[in-house]
């Protein structure tokens, strides 16, 4: 038999379960901070490669212009 009473176990029960709620805001909160910075590593990831695709068809006109034209 637990030395415990009804009522300590009780208690102790729900500080463990408040101890666990408080622990998992604290990984919600680091899940959302890490998904937030994924989606603007993505959204720069985003940017690059239009940024990259417009460089290159200004490149591409460049030589034909050149080419073709010059």
């Amino acid at each position: 038999m637990s030395c415990l009473s009804p009522l300590s176990r009780a208690v102790s029960a729900e500080l463990i379960v408040a101890r666990l709620q408080q622990q998992l805001r604290e990984k919600d909160l680091k899940l959302t901070d890490v998904q937030l910075d994924a989606l603007t590593s993505a959204h720069q990831l985003d940017n690059l490669r239009d940024a990259m695709n417009r460089m290159q068809v200004r490149l591409l006109r460049g030589r034909y212009v050149r080419r073709f034209l010059g």
